[in-house]
Parts: C-alpha cells; structure tokens; sequence
C-alpha cells in the first residue's frame, strides 16, 4: 500500500535515511515516561516542536526520507504505560509532526510511517486518512 503512494522513480535513485529520531530527542532533552522512550515526545505537546526541530535537522543534514516518530508507539508499549487509548492520537501525531517538518523543510523528501502498518488495525484507512488531509502525499 504504501509503495503505492510513492512516486514511481522514488526506487530509480539511492535515497538518504534520516537519523536516530529517539537518541536525538534524548540528547536534546526529552524526558521520557515508563518505557515509551520516543513516545513521551508525542504524548506531551511540549516536545512537539523538539521533534519537529529533530526532523529539520536531519533534512538539513541531507536526509531524502524521515521516518515518523512512533516506534515505540506500538499498542504493546501503550498497555504497559497504561495509555493505550492514545494508540491513535500518537501514532496519527506522528505522522503530522513529520509532514509540517517536510513542509516547512520546503523541500522534496518523503515522510514514511515507520511501524504505524505493523499495528494500526485500519492501516489503509488511517493512511488515506492522512493523505486527504495532505495532498502532497507521504
């Protein structure tokens, strides 16, 4: 599905991965809670714009895809923090975070949900979901 959504010569060139979005959140001072590491930044609003920040930096560094911020956002992870009717708003949280970089960035990248398809039970819903609400496509 995903591919999908991608331009068909996003596969023709070698493509730059962005960084590691949990260590550099940490670095830069994100408190975590319990075990949800990176997810504390998305539960709290007061990080979003440190993972917005995050996402620049590694735009400006080069990167031709970031990756959401949501992986230790898995339902898992939520059960045992005990958040896990935030599943959606984390996860879709993520997302959004990722593309107001992309577009603030004002540059030609691609935003990719990193383990958003392994857990959401309505992963192509929720992807055209966000898609409607961004045209420019993840």
């Amino acid at each position: 599905m995903l591919l999908a959504v991608m331009k068909t010569d996003f596969f023709k060139t070698i493509k730059i991965l962005d960084g590691g979005m949990g260590q550099e959140l940490l670095r830069r001072g994100l408190k975590t809670k319990g075990t949800l590491w990176s997810t504390s930044a998305l539960l709290d609003e007061k990080f979003h714009q440190l993972v917005i920040d995050v996402h620049l930096s590694f735009i400006n560094s080069g990167a031709d895809v970031i990756v959401t911020n949501n992986f230790s956002s898995r339902r898992v992870r939520l059960i045992e923090n005990r958040v896990e009717n935030k599943f959606d708003y984390v996860n879709k949280k993520s997302c959004e975070l990722a593309i107001k970089a992309r577009d603030i960035s004002k540059k030609n990248i691609y935003s990719c949900p990193q383990t958003l398809y392994k857990f959401h039970p309505n992963f192509d819903d929720f992807l055209f979901d966000i898609l409607d609400e961004d045209k420019k496509g993840v």
